[in-house]
């Protein structure tokens, strides 16, 4: 290794962002430069070398392996697909790439003989010009390349692609035997040749695909790839990461592990390295015959971008093909308003106060179907969230009644605990006295030994069941109460970005944020000011219909 240049590229979210060529000097310690002063640049440089490093590491411990004509190929295609994703939109001058193609079928097919030929960097295909223009200085590039002779100079081919050949076969983790390492040199000029071909297309305006691409296996029929990383590898990976970033336990725990199952079980095999951007693709076709455009959007195609975008961020994987497939943008159809009227909160308040419970119904699901709706109404927070409250998340802060909706309790959009001050109703109705007479843990679902709630998920659906035996138009039993307050908020003339705060919204603008966070006295005017709901009975629709109105008006103001 000592001696011998590595190429290191190094990324900004899904796409190679700049490359580090470097050249260890092995002694008691592994010494290159990171060629930056940029601390930022540096950092990053740094971690990719490193895992890099590591990787050449286990690779030059490993047996070398023997590659077939079909695998070299697929694994050319690699470096093809490589140059021109990184490429294709701003591809140079027609000159340019004319010039660039020539140079690399000279070299490819052994014709130069240059002391000094420049190696391949797909991030900076052009950084040669000037040696190319001095070669063949000429229009007529066939003839130029012609007159040279085939075969008789194997350097270059080394010199040109050795580090763009290694760096494909280390990020699968593959050490070649010295011959099969030589065909594949070849096998990569050839490819950068096609790669050449398409991009002089593009910089003469066509962006049609290529239709020379095919010739390249697909690296799922790629054998000498062994599955070394599996989906539950990535997942595993990723989950770490994720954690500390803070994502809710269900994202990390359930629904991204759930749909990367789900893709696991399409594609029949358990080698993410094998996955390209086609199969990202038939796999959306297959799930939109059975799902919503939406759920595809939002459950299906995320976990997958990340947890290969992770396996890329990592140096586990050399790209991400989910990287450049898309949800499209789902243009919901309403025949109302998202949130309940005021009619409708009446008819809710008024089931909700006079709930008993069923006769073998847990005392807990009772209270959820009576005290989570009056909650969500005069919070505007999510069902999950005030489902998870525990006894002493009821509280005072700063001189007010208050709730606290923390991660620790279950699960928060964001990772991020907030308090929200309760209403003067809310205590009206008896809410604090309920609290005092529960036992320590959570309110409304069972906890367990270290005091975190279990069981939302079911009653999350026995309350949103509850909601919806009595208000049958399509509103979402939890975020209706979401839209509903915000609605009545913006009627009012009350700050949004309070308004925003107590939902547990982000900040729309950097301007925002200023000032700090929001404060519980400014959250407690905007709580006093929301309106009462009256439970007293009203002329309006029957108790299955609810009303399609306008926003929510003001009932009863304190």
């Amino acid at each position: 290794m000592s001696g011998k240049p590595v190429l290191i590229f190094s990324q900004h979210g899904d796409g190679y962002a700049d490359h580090l060529t470097a050249t260890p000097c092995v002694g008691e310690f592994l010494n290159f430069s990171l060629q930056t002063s940029d601390d930022g640049i540096a950092g990053r440089r740094g971690r990719d070398a490193e895992e890099h490093i590591e990787r050449l590491f286990r690779l030059y411990e490993a047996d070398p392996v023997t590659a077939n004509k079909h695998d070299r190929t697929g694994l050319a295609g690699v470096a093809y697909r490589m140059i021109v994703e990184m490429n294709f939109r701003d591809p140079g001058t027609t000159e340019h790439v004319a010039r660039f193609k020539a140079f690399n079928r000279a070299a490819a097919e052994a014709r130069l003989g240059l002391d000094h030929i420049p190696p391949l960097i797909p991030t900076n295909i052009h950084g040669d010009r000037a040696v190319i223009r001095d070669l063949f200085p000429g229009d007529n590039l066939t003839d130029a390349v012609n007159a040279l002779e085939v075969g008789k100079h194997d350097g270059p081919i080394e010199a040109r692609y050795g580090l763009l050949a290694d760096w494909v076969l280390f990020s699968y983790e593959l050490r070649l035997t010295p011959d099969s390492r030589r065909d594949f040199l070849r096998d990569v000029g050839k490819a950068v040749i096609y790669a050449g071909w398409q991009l002089k297309r593009n910089s003469e305006g066509d962006f049609r695909d290529d239709p020379q691409a095919d010739r390249f296996p697909s690296l799922d029929k790629v054998e000498i790839i062994r599955p070394r990383m599996t989906f539950a590898d990535l997942v595993s990976g990723w989950a770490k990461e994720a954690k500390a970033r803070g994502l809710s336990d269900r994202t990390i725990n359930e629904l991204y592990p759930q749909a990367i199952e789900r893709f696991k079980v399409y594609l029949k095999h358990d080698n993410p390295a094998k996955v390209t951007e086609d199969d990202i693709v038939a796999y959306k076709a297959e799930r939109q015959d059975r799902v919503t455009a939406k759920t595809w959007k939002d459950a299906d195609l995320p976990p997958i971008k990340a947890i290969f975008g992770w396996a890329v961020k990592n140096r586990k994987l050399p790209f991400n093909p989910a990287a450049g497939v898309k949800g499209e943008r789902v243009k919901r159809k309403r025949s109302r308003p998202p949130w309940f009227s005021d009619d409708e909160a009446r008819l809710i308040f008024t089931a909700a106060l006079a709930y008993q419970g069923g006769e073998k119904e847990s005392p807990k699901t009772a209270a959820a179907k009576r005290w989570v709706p009056i909650l969500l109404a005069y919070s505007g927070a999510r069902l999950g969230e005030i489902a998870q409250l525990r006894k002493k998340d009821v509280t005072e802060e700063a001189g007010y009644r208050v709730i606290k909706i923390l991660p620790e309790a279950g699960t928060v959009k964001g990772g991020k605990f907030r308090v929200v001050p309760l209403h003067a109703h809310i205590i009206e109705l008896g809410f604090l006295e309920f609290v005092e007479a529960s036992a320590d843990g959570a309110l409304f679902v069972t906890s367990d030994d270290s005091g975190k709630a279990t069981g939302i998920k079911g009653v999350n659906k026995r309350v949103t069941t509850f909601i919806r035996g009595i208000i049958k138009e399509p509103v979402q039993p939890s975020h209706g109460w979401r839209h509903r307050f915000k609605a009545v908020a913006r009627n009012l003339g009350l700050d949004q970005r309070v308004v925003e705060a107590i939902q547990g919204h982000a900040a729309r603008t950097a301007a925002d944020d200023y000032g700090g966070d929001v404060s519980v006295l400014a959250m407690t005017h905007v709580i006093k000011a929301m309106p009462k709901i009256l439970t007293d009975p009203q002329p309006g629709p029957s108790k299955n219909s609810g009303t399609t109105g306008a926003a929510p008006a003001v009932c009863e103001r304190d």
